[in-house]
């Protein structure tokens, strides 16, 4: 592994320690996996967040910054977890965007302010967009 992802690696993991389990084994995949993962690669001079189906690539974000993509991984890795929190706690009749958003900000609210912050703008955002609709 390239000293720029075992670094990655270590600080990813202290964020995932931070937000989800403090005993936990966190670790990305390096590789592609061609089931709809993503995977991080690192060619020297950016970070590559990449997601592969079946040979394909889905999506790429690519970034030079490592607090960058240390978000994107986190801000992920969160909202999965929001999203299975909602299917366990459904409330009928209501947004399933309602929880999810509500357990998604609590999550990355563990990793401090910047990233708090962040996805405090993109739900912003979003809800702008396509606002909860109840019912």
């Amino acid at each position: 592994m390239s000293r720029e992802l075992e670094k990655l690696q270590n600080k990813y993991t202290s964020l995932c320690r931070m937000t989800f389990d403090p005993a936990g084994d966190f670790s990305f995949q390096r590789t592609p996996q061609h089931d709809g993962s993503t995977h991080v690669a690192f060619d020297g001079e950016a970070y590559h967040l990449v997601a592969t189906e079946r040979g394909l690539e889905l999506s790429r974000q690519t970034t030079r910054d490592e607090d960058e993509i240390l978000y994107w991984m986190v801000r992920d890795a969160a909202f999965w977890a929001a999203v299975r929190y909602e299917l366990e706690n459904r409330v009928n009749a209501q947004d399933s965007r309602r929880m999810i958003f509500m357990e998604w900000r609590r999550l990355l609210a563990r990793c401090g302010g910047k990233f708090s912050e962040r996805l405090d703008a993109e739900i912003d955002a979003i809800l702008k967009e396509n606002p909860f609709t109840d019912g």
